[in-house]
């Protein structure tokens, strides 16, 4: 109870009502107390002073003396009845004249009753014995008696009034007091506390009302809003509240909008993301940079091994950098751009690392100096053979029968070198999309007997035999002119390598959407490692395959950029004997269902 604001209010206000009220009875208490004494006090000394008179008068008294001795100790002891007060009347020499109370012998302070002799009166509050378990109020006061002497008058003191008068009734009735004041202030309490568990609910309600909100804003519930009671600190707490809530829905709002954003950016990228804190655990990471370093939907991950060498590195950096890092999973090569956090004092909070795939740029620079390289010993053999024979004819051949054979010689370099750049030539318009294709419906089945016919004279040489293996009729969908020109590079392939009395199988037959055509020869075929590679530019598979030196080794290459422009795809396998290139091109029925 206590720990909530209602309960803190209520014992507030009866701890503050409590306390006043006991300082309010204690001063009262004590002022009439005070005011008791005081009334005592003056009582007391009227009985003195009355007592004193008469006692004076009596002294001044010669005729019938005992008998007004008489008379005045009965009114004293009335008196003293009277008023419930003891009365003893003593000499200078302290015999007790008159004594209303017991014969026992009073023991009154001496001190007291020396003042009184010397003509000042004196009180004390003392303890009565035997016991002493009773206060008594006590009072000496002087009896004052005026006396001729040579013609003067004297003040005499012949004795002494003592009145004492028992304080009991005064304590009863200050417990009494006490009795009643407790009780009133017990009632008091009871009847504050009531009012109080009112006054504190009252106040604490809407207070309640703005805990029970914050922790539906600490939730995430920002519709909360809180009604305005009353026009004070409380009402405009409240406000404040609702105005609060509202801001904070409208910031979370924006937020979300940008971490919607920036969440669709960091997904869709291409590149991957990774934030890391200052101590190089991963705090937030795409998806695209899981797959860059082949790790895939890990599921929570602190660390990243193959990046600690450069998260090292940028650690200790203060500026941007950049690093390389190979070695990652499929052989892929990462650029890893570098930025380290740091608050406006400095401070390094963590470090943002941008990974980019350049696996395909360093092939295609790999590709690129190959390319140079086999271009350059492409070219430099025939202009060598080209300068080589030149040189002969200048030293006299061309006048020799050798000169002839020298002119041939040099022909067939230039006819190589011109197919050389003719097949360059179109590779490049190929790859770049210079080269228009005109997409038509056509059967290749008649396209395959068009080339072989085109190529009768080479393949009835009677080195190779031509076996057709035509299993569908079929029409395909793409360029006649461009798939003939494959036809023609693969047949021309296969004569190279193919054996002298081995057999050259050219056919087709449907896969899926496609028709595939496929060109076989019975040569010695390829090796594994070399398959892949087959249709790279300028290749030449580590095992001879044939004699004929006079091959550009762009053929496959020009072959595999017509089939992908036109939707198919090219392979090459061993078989045995020799190898077999297929490739597909999508059946014209089929593209027209799919787009349909």
């Amino acid at each position: 109870m206590f720990r909530k604001i209602g309960g803190q209010l209520t014992s507030s206000f009866l701890l503050v009502i409590l306390f006043s009220m006991g300082v309010l009875g204690f001063f009262i208490l004590k002022s009439w107390e005070n005011y008791a004494m005081k009334d005592l006090d003056h009582q007391l000394h009227l009985q003195a002073q009355t007592v004193a008179s008469m006692w004076g008068r009596l002294e001044r008294e010669e005729k019938d003396r005992a008998r007004q001795e008489r008379l005045t100790a009965e009114f004293v002891r009335r008196f003293s009845e009277h008023y419930g007060s003891r009365i003893q009347i003593l000499d200078r020499s302290r015999n007790i004249l008159l004594d209303t109370g017991s014969t026992e012998v009073v023991l009154w302070s001496l001190k007291e009753i020396d003042q009184a002799l010397d003509g000042r009166e004196a009180s004390k509050v003392i303890d009565a014995p035997p016991s002493g378990s009773t206060q008594i109020y006590f009072l000496a006061y002087p009896i004052k008696v005026n006396t001729l002497y040579e013609g003067k008058t004297f003040r005499a003191i012949p004795g002494v009034v003592c009145i004492a008068r028992s304080l009991t009734y005064i304590r009863t009735i200050k417990g009494e007091l006490q009795r009643l004041m407790l009780m009133g202030i017990l009632l008091s309490l009871i009847i504050s506390g009531v009012l109080s568990l009112v006054l504190s609910h009252y106040l604490s309600s809407p207070i309640q009302v703005l805990s029970k909100a914050a922790e539906q804003i600490a939730s995430g519930d920002l519709s909360m809003k809180v009604p305005v009671l009353a026009r004070n600190e409380i009402g405009e707490l409240a406000s404040r509240f609702n105005y609060m809530a509202s801001h904070l829905r409208s910031k979370n709002e924006e937020l979300m909008e940008e971490k919607n954003k920036l969440s669709a950016i960091m997904t869709n990228m291409a590149d991957g993301v990774l934030l890391l804190d200052e101590e190089g655990k991963v705090l937030i990471r795409n998806d695209a940079a899981m797959e860059l370093l082949g790790l895939g939907q890990s599921g929570e991950l602190e660390r990243i091994p193959c990046l600690d060498a450069i998260v090292h590195e940028a650690l200790k950096s203060s500026d941007e950098g950049r690093a390389e890092l190979d070695g990652v999973p499929g052989g892929k090569v990462l650029n890893v751009a570098f930025t380290p956090l740091r608050t406006e004092r400095g401070e390094l909070v963590g470090i943002v690392l941008i990974l980019h795939d350049i696996t395909q740029c360093k092939r295609l620079d790999q590709m690129k100096t190959e390319f140079i390289t086999n271009l350059s010993h492409e070219l430099k053999t025939p202009l060598a053979s080209i300068k080589g024979l030149a040189e002969l004819l200048k030293d006299g051949a061309m006048h020799e029968a050798e000169g002839m054979r020298i002119l041939d010689s040099i022909e067939r370099e230039v006819e190589r070198l011109t197919r050389l750049v003719k097949d360059l030539l179109d590779l490049s318009k190929i790859e770049v999309g210079l080269v228009k294709m005109e997409y038509v419906s056509f059967n290749p089945a008649d396209l395959i007997e068009e080339v072989l016919i085109k190529l009768k004279g080479k393949l009835q040489s009677g080195r190779v035999a031509i076996a057709r293996e035509l299993s569908s009729s079929s029409l395909v969908y793409g360029d006649p002119d461009r798939i003939e020109q494959v036809l023609m590079n693969l047949l021309d392939n296969a004569t190279r390598y193919a054996p002298d009395g081995s057999v050259i199988t050219v056919g087709l037959y449907e896969k899926g959407d496609s028709m595939a055509v496929f060109v076989a020869d019975q040569g010695p075929g390829l090796l594994e490692e070399d398959l892949p590679r087959v249709f790279d530019r300028f290749f030449r598979g580590a095992k001879p395959r044939t004699r004929d030196n006079t091959e550009t080794g762009l053929g496959l290459s020009i072959a595999r950029q017509i089939v992908e422009n036109q939707g198919g795809r090219i392979w090459v396998e061993n078989t045995s004997p020799g190898s077999r290139f297929t490739f597909t091109i999508p059946i014209t029925e089929r593209m027209a269902e799919r787009t349909a």
